[in-house]
């Protein structure tokens, strides 16, 4: 079945994945401090991260970020998962920071068929800013699906399924060597993937732009939809075209996968290489 998108189907799924993150990172208002919030966070505290999980037979990782960088690199050689970076609260002096830093902690489990890491913080920030920041080294053929609410996300060598939804923030992709499935409601997409035969790539930015390079060799039905904005292609053979002023669609060698392209506010930007 070959996927075209609406503006309402994107903001639909984004917005799943909204209502989420924003259960998970809570919001910016006093609670436990009666009131009280820092009148600035000119000041911090931070504490490194180091985990190594070992796997069985689980078959995806499964990363939920709120506030910081999430970098997730394949590896051929890798044999577990191995998280570096840290984790940092922001507030008006050092000692506050450090009084707070034990309610930012990671939480880790291993299931049946993924491993999930998430960031738990306290439901509100209080005005502080409690940041992870995440470096995940993996094996290159455990499926990816990470999601981040404030932030950039990096996904790259990855020979199995990814998926990325970011709120506010870029997401970017390189050497994905299986479907890719990327969602950004304000921010950037710059991606870089080469699916196989029958496999997809769908884009999704509110708010903002998206970047994709692919094989000139793809095999797949292509979509693309803006609201406001330009689409543009290069180094590509389109066939089967039909085209408006927000609309283009045809086919890419024999038609086998699909690529579907939407933003509401931005330019989208295909390239063949």
């Amino acid at each position: 079945m070959h996927r075209h998108f609406t503006k309402s189907s994107i903001i639909l799924g984004i917005v799943l994945g909204i209502i989420t993150l924003t259960i998970t990172a809570g919001c910016d208002e006093a609670d436990s401090d009666n009131g009280w919030a820092p009148r600035n966070t000119d000041h911090f505290a931070e504490e490194p991260l180091s985990y190594e999980i070992d796997l069985q037979n689980q078959t995806l990782f499964r990363l939920e970020g709120i506030n910081g960088l999430v970098q997730i690199s394949g590896s051929a050689n890798a044999t577990a998962i191995t998280i570096s970076g840290e984790k940092r609260v922001e507030s008006d002096s050092v000692a506050d920071a450090e009084a707070h830093l034990a309610d930012l902690s990671v939480e880790i489990r291993s299931e049946e068929t993924e491993v999930v890491v998430r960031t738990d913080q306290p439901e509100h920030s209080a005005g502080r800013n409690y940041i992870v920041n995440y470096t995940v080294i993996l094996p290159h053929d455990l499926a990816i699906d990470a999601a981040n609410a404030n932030g950039t996300v990096s996904v790259q060598a990855i020979a199995a399924n990814v998926t990325v939804v970011n709120v506010n923030g870029y997401a970017t992709t390189r050497d994905i060597a299986g479907s890719l499935s990327m969602a950004v409601v304000n921010g950037q997409i710059d991606a870089a993937a080469s699916p196989p035969a029958g496999g997809f790539i769908t884009l999704n930015v509110v708010n903002g732009g998206i970047l994709l390079g692919i094989p000139q060799d793809i095999s797949a039905m292509f979509a693309a939809i803006v609201e406001t904005g330009v689409i543009t292609v290069s180094n590509l053979i389109l066939t089967d075209i039909v085209q408006t002023a927000t609309q283009l669609s045809g086919r890419l060698g024999n038609g086998e996968g699909d690529i579907a392209l939407e933003t509401v506010n931005g330019n989208i930007v295909v390239i063949g290489h």
